[in-house]
């Protein structure tokens, strides 16, 4: 183990990098300290040439990432994603090496722009996917630039306006994720997996992902985020009490940040 926080720790395995958000209290919520941990755990990572892959996974049994954090959240006048927040998902899409996300429990909300920005992602078979935001009363944040261009449209409507979580077939089916694994075994199958891959060529793996991210950003990646940043931003214009305490305010969303399973697809 090399870095070890409060929210966030890595460790090497063989040629492979285990890179844990590590706040179970918020199930992994995505907090500012939690985001510069990470950030630092990635620069951390980069300067170990023996590394050749990233396996990004959250602590504990709940959750991968239950979203951003909302008791954070609820104090930014408007309401909008940290800046720091922003950097971490930005430190997993830039990081030179391909990054799985291994998934159990919980991706939810900005866990799905976290998974987004992973470069290929596994799955419990017990994993639980779902955007709940509107549902509470305010669209999705950030995740719909990054889901937009993951999953076919129709797919990303559906996450984005049903309300509803999905199960990792679901998920599957729509490409958000690349393989599922039994819950039993879904680490060990993560790092084989990882290690494998990780015994290709470093250079050969760092021009494949540059150049498919080339391909992907033909339409500017952050350009995309910063207009649907933007809009997100201006949401408390048009939806009344959003920046309040009424039924669709955003902070009535946070009061209900224990409730993931209330609107699973049945």
């Amino acid at each position: 183990m090399t870095t070890n926080t409060q929210f966030a720790y890595w460790e090497k395995r063989d040629n492979v990098a285990w890179l844990y958000l590590n706040d179970p209290a918020t199930r992994n919520s995505l907090g500012s300290a939690v985001a510069e941990a990470v950030v630092r755990c990635i620069a951390e990572i980069e300067a170990d040439d023996e590394i050749g892959v990233v396996c990004l996974t959250g602590s504990g049994d709940i959750s991968f990432c239950s979203g951003n954090n909302l008791k954070e959240l609820a104090k930014l006048e408007p309401p909008a994603t940290s800046t720091t927040t922003g950097e971490l998902h930005m430190a997993v899409r830039h990081c030179t090496r391909p990054v799985i996300a291994v998934i159990h429990g919980y991706c939810l909300g900005g866990g799905i722009s976290l998974l987004a920005n992973c470069d290929l992602a596994i799955a419990s078979d017990q994993a639980t996917f779902g955007l709940p935001e509107v549902v509470r009363g305010y669209p999705p944040g950030r995740a719909l630039g990054e889901i937009i261009q993951t999953i076919p449209a129709k797919w990303a409507f559906d996450l984005a306006m049903s309300g509803r979580n999905w199960p990792a077939e679901r998920a599957l089916q729509a490409g958000l994720i690349s393989r599922i694994a039994p819950e039993a075994t879904i680490y060990e199958d993560a790092h084989k997996w990882a290690s494998d891959m990780a015994t290709f060529p470093a250079s050969s793996l760092r021009m494949t992902k540059t150049i498919m991210h080339r391909i992907l950003d033909i339409l500017p990646h952050d350009e995309r985020v910063l207009a649907n940043t933007s809009g997100y931003s201006r949401s408390g214009e048009f939806t009344p009490g959003i920046v309040g305490d009424g039924p669709n305010s955003i902070r009535a969303f946070f009061r209900h940040e224990g409730d993931t399973k209330a609107r699973s697809l049945e």
